[in-house]
């Protein structure tokens, strides 16, 4: 790890910026790619951007989530603590737990409805917000342009190998032209989405029925609203069409690219079940690749 982002040189910067700011317990997050976390009295969270292209993005970042405030029933990020250089900021941790999928899956139907009604309403404040909030100060604009071809590119250089000792060659077959097909794909892009709806990002409240908060925007992006209902796909095929008919404003070809978008999703998270990833069953994984390419298949001839 980059000795600047330990936590010791990480706690002084935070002492130093916000001198008023108290805590007895601090700790340095185990996740996160793009930005060191540090947490202090499992109350408050400070991001320090790891790159300069994550830093550049940081004031888009917090004006987007200034902007979603009052907007949504449920919680998003808001940055309180902002460093007089801009370099990194804090806000108050939403209280909730990370999703699980087998808790949701176990739900009655109504609290499961409650939960992705509440997404639902964040989407449509989220997809309703002008694309200047995602403008950087030099004028660039973060879109989706190249995500479908990126995504084709790191099957092709990451995953197949992976993949092809523990799946049937025919499953393998249909991957190969599905990625081909979903590189070559146009993705509209529409609203500022997400673009990294998942479990880890949904914050359940203690009921169950209730949708806390939605964490973790630093991939939001100009794009396709279609990316955010990806990862819905794993909790049923009702719960993407619930959330976009809740959401206002989709149709089924937004739908069926949420489909196309969640086989990419699936094929990764397939890696990760392989890898003893304990969140995923491989063969839940395999079934469901072969049951959404069936319904493509038309698409890909």
């Amino acid at each position: 790890m980059d000795a600047d982002f330990q936590l010791e040189p990480l706690l002084a910067r935070i002492n130093a910026a916000f001198p008023s700011v108290a805590f007895e317990q601090a700790r340095l997050s185990p996740v996160g790619q793009d930005n060191a976390v540090v947490i202090l009295d499992e109350a408050i969270a400070f991001r320090f951007p790891r790159s300069d292209e994550q830093l550049a993005w940081l004031p888009a970042e917090m004006s987007l989530l200034a902007a979603l405030q009052g907007r949504s029933l449920v919680a998003t990020p808001h940055y309180s603590y902002v460093a007089s250089d801009g370099t990194f900021g804090g806000y108050r941790l939403i209280q909730g737990e990370e999703m699980r999928l087998s808790a949701f899956k176990a739900a009655p139907r109504r609290d499961q409805e409650g939960v992705l009604d509440g997404l639902a309403g964040l989407l449509r404040a989220l997809h309703d917000l002008p694309l200047s909030l995602l403008r950087r100060a030099d004028g660039v604009t973060r879109t989706n342009a190249t995500w479908a071809a990126d995504a084709a590119e790191r099957y092709a250089k990451r995953f197949r190998g992976p993949l092809e000792p523990h799946v049937d060659p025919s499953l393998l077959s249909r991957l190969d032209r599905f990625h081909t097909a979903y590189g070559d794909r146009a993705w509209p892009s529409e609203a500022i989405i997400h673009a990294d709806i998942r479990e880890a990002h949904l914050l359940i409240g203690p009921d169950g029925a209730r949708l806390n908060g939605v964490i973790d925007f630093g991939d939001a992006a100009f794009g396709d609203p279609a990316y955010d209902l990806t990862m819905l796909w794993m909790l049923g095929d009702w719960a993407p069409a619930f959330v976009l008919d809740r959401r206002g404003g989709g149709d089924e070809a937004l739908l069926e690219r949420s489909r196309w978008s969640y086989l990419r999703y699936a094929t990764g998270r397939l890696i990760l079940a392989i890898r003893g990833d304990e969140r995923y069953v491989a063969s839940d994984l395999v079934a469901d690749l072969n049951r959404h390419l069936d319904a493509i298949e038309p698409d890909l001839t």
